[in-house]
């Protein structure tokens, strides 16, 4: 997916109380982690250096991020539980609104069809 559902009101909550700098780190992981498809690389320098994070005040901000999103490394990578149940969220809406267009489509197409048969 290219995008991600974000709710202001719990990005505000995350976020209270953060420096700048660990709000656009914050930022940034989630980017990573949706655009890696719910897994930062297992290596964390790779992720280090996609975050842009270089000094050691920005590593001490990522480090407390890690701890307070509950990173998880299974092995293969590094997982963000909420992140992944707000992506759960998303793919059930996502098939709710395909099958409401869907619906909507066919019965577009049989008043169509209906209308067309009665023209004859």
């Amino acid at each position: 997916m290219s995008w991600f559902k974000h709710d202001p009101a719990k990005f505000n909550q995350d976020t209270y109380g953060l420096s700048s700098q660990a709000v656009g780190i914050y930022i940034k992981l989630m980017n990573l982690y949706w655009i890696n498809q719910q897994k930062l690389p297992e290596q964390k320098s790779v992720w280090l250096r996609q975050l842009g994070v270089n000094s050691e005040s920005e590593m001490d901000d990522l480090n407390m991020l890690i701890n307070e999103l509950g990173l998880a490394n299974d092995g293969d990578g590094f997982l963000i539980p909420d992140l992944d149940q707000q992506l759960e969220d998303i793919r059930g809406y996502s098939i709710q609104q395909s099958s409401r267009a869907s619906s909507r489509y066919k019965e577009t197409k049989q008043v169509e069809v209906s209308n067309s048969a009665k023209d004859f």
